[in-house]
Protein backbone atom coordinates (compact mmCIF):
# COMPACT_ATOMS: atom_id res chain seq x y z
CA UNK A 1 0.00 0.00 0.00
CA UNK A 2 1.48 3.40 -0.94
CA UNK A 3 1.74 5.82 1.94
CA UNK A 4 -0.62 8.72 2.36
CA UNK A 5 0.70 12.19 1.84
CA UNK A 6 0.14 13.03 5.50
CA UNK A 7 3.01 12.03 7.80
CA UNK A 8 2.32 9.12 10.12
CA UNK A 9 3.10 9.47 13.82
CA UNK A 10 5.31 6.90 15.47
CA UNK A 11 3.69 4.24 17.64
CA UNK A 12 6.09 5.16 20.45
CA UNK A 13 5.90 8.91 20.47
CA UNK A 14 9.39 10.22 19.85
CA UNK A 15 9.53 13.77 18.51
CA UNK A 16 12.78 12.97 16.68
CA UNK A 17 11.06 10.21 14.70
CA UNK A 18 8.12 12.50 13.99
CA UNK A 19 10.59 15.10 12.66
CA UNK A 20 12.29 12.42 10.54
CA UNK A 21 8.96 11.38 9.00
CA UNK A 22 7.96 14.98 8.39
CA UNK A 23 11.30 15.57 6.66
CA UNK A 24 10.81 12.48 4.47
CA UNK A 25 7.40 13.77 3.42
CA UNK A 26 8.64 17.30 2.74
CA UNK A 27 11.69 16.16 0.76
CA UNK A 28 10.57 12.84 -0.74
CA UNK A 29 11.48 13.89 -4.26
CA UNK A 30 15.07 14.70 -3.27
CA UNK A 31 17.98 12.33 -2.60
CA UNK A 32 17.99 11.54 1.13
CA UNK A 33 20.84 9.76 2.93
CA UNK A 34 20.26 8.01 6.24
CA UNK A 35 23.27 9.73 7.81
CA UNK A 36 21.98 13.18 6.84
CA UNK A 37 18.48 12.37 8.07
CA UNK A 38 19.87 11.08 11.37
CA UNK A 39 22.01 14.19 11.85
CA UNK A 40 19.02 16.41 11.06
CA UNK A 41 16.98 14.86 13.88
CA UNK A 42 19.86 14.53 16.36
CA UNK A 43 20.44 10.79 16.22
CA UNK A 44 23.20 8.48 15.06
CA UNK A 45 22.31 6.44 11.95
CA UNK A 46 22.18 3.05 13.75
CA UNK A 47 19.95 4.51 16.47
CA UNK A 48 17.64 6.08 13.91
CA UNK A 49 17.43 2.78 12.02
CA UNK A 50 16.55 0.79 15.14
CA UNK A 51 14.09 3.34 16.46
CA UNK A 52 12.42 3.86 13.10
CA UNK A 53 11.92 0.11 12.58
CA UNK A 54 10.62 -0.30 16.11
CA UNK A 55 8.19 2.61 15.81
CA UNK A 56 6.95 2.08 12.25
CA UNK A 57 7.63 -1.58 11.53
CA UNK A 58 9.73 -0.68 8.50
CA UNK A 59 13.00 1.00 7.63
CA UNK A 60 13.30 4.68 6.78
CA UNK A 61 14.38 3.66 3.27
CA UNK A 62 11.33 1.49 2.71
CA UNK A 63 9.08 4.18 4.15
CA UNK A 64 10.57 6.67 1.69
CA UNK A 65 10.23 4.27 -1.25
CA UNK A 66 6.56 3.63 -0.43
CA UNK A 67 5.98 7.36 -0.09
CA UNK A 68 7.58 7.93 -3.49
CA UNK A 69 5.45 5.18 -5.06
CA UNK A 70 2.38 6.95 -3.71
CA UNK A 71 3.51 10.19 -5.32
CA UNK A 72 4.12 8.34 -8.59
CA UNK A 73 0.63 6.80 -8.46
CA UNK A 74 -0.90 10.24 -8.07
CA UNK A 75 1.15 11.61 -10.97
CA UNK A 76 0.49 8.62 -13.23
CA UNK A 77 -3.23 9.00 -12.61
CA UNK A 78 -3.24 12.71 -13.36
CA UNK A 79 -1.04 12.93 -16.43
CA UNK A 80 0.08 11.33 -19.64
CA UNK A 81 3.75 11.81 -18.74
CA UNK A 82 6.16 8.99 -19.51
CA UNK A 83 6.56 6.53 -16.67
CA UNK A 84 10.32 7.22 -16.51
CA UNK A 85 9.72 10.96 -16.19
CA UNK A 86 7.27 10.37 -13.34
CA UNK A 87 9.73 8.06 -11.57
CA UNK A 88 12.63 10.50 -11.81
CA UNK A 89 10.47 13.50 -10.84
CA UNK A 90 9.44 11.69 -7.65
CA UNK A 91 12.90 10.85 -6.40
CA UNK A 92 13.72 7.47 -7.89
CA UNK A 93 17.30 7.46 -9.13
CA UNK A 94 16.96 4.58 -11.59
CA UNK A 95 14.19 2.72 -13.38
CA UNK A 96 14.94 -0.83 -12.17
CA UNK A 97 14.60 0.32 -8.57
CA UNK A 98 11.41 2.21 -9.39
CA UNK A 99 9.83 -0.78 -11.15
CA UNK A 100 10.83 -3.12 -8.31
CA UNK A 101 9.32 -0.85 -5.66
CA UNK A 102 6.23 -0.05 -7.70
CA UNK A 103 5.45 -3.73 -8.17
CA UNK A 104 6.19 -4.52 -4.51
CA UNK A 105 3.87 -1.77 -3.28
CA UNK A 106 1.02 -1.93 -5.82
CA UNK A 107 1.27 -5.50 -7.12
CA UNK A 108 1.35 -4.19 -10.68
CA UNK A 109 3.60 -2.51 -13.19
CA UNK A 110 3.17 1.26 -13.59
CA UNK A 111 1.88 0.77 -17.13
CA UNK A 112 -0.74 -1.80 -16.09
CA UNK A 113 -1.69 0.29 -13.08
CA UNK A 114 -2.29 3.33 -15.29
CA UNK A 115 -4.29 1.34 -17.86
CA UNK A 116 -6.47 -0.23 -15.17
CA UNK A 117 -7.11 3.19 -13.68
CA UNK A 118 -8.08 4.74 -17.02
CA UNK A 119 -10.33 1.78 -17.87
CA UNK A 120 -12.11 1.86 -14.59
Amino acid sequence: QPLARTPVRSRRHDPRLDRAVAFLHQHAREPIELAALAARVGMLPPALSRSFRSAFGTTAGEYLARLRVGLCCRDLAGSEDEVAAVAFANGFGNLPSFHRWFRRVTGSTPERWRRRLSAG
